[in-house]
């Protein structure tokens, strides 16, 4: 299991304690995506296995934190 964090654990004021208590409840550790590899992950998993020219591809992320292109 991999487990991730995106903009919600980014900007929590409680980030620390979260990671901490899912720790100790579940024995994972939570890796934070930076905003960037939060955005590749998307387009990689948005777009993935379409019969689209790679030309037309357009993906729009909205999100709690953000919006992206």
């Amino acid at each position: 299991i991999i487990s991730v964090g995106t903009s919600g654990l980014r900007s929590a004021t409680n980030r620390n304690q979260f990671l901490i208590e899912m720790k100790n409840r579940t024995g994972l550790d939570i890796s934070i995506l930076s905003g960037l590899e939060e955005a590749e992950g998307s387009y990689i998993g948005g777009l993935y296995d379409l019969n689209v020219k790679e030309d037309y591809r357009v993906l729009i992320d909205i999100g709690g934190g953000s919006t992206e292109v």
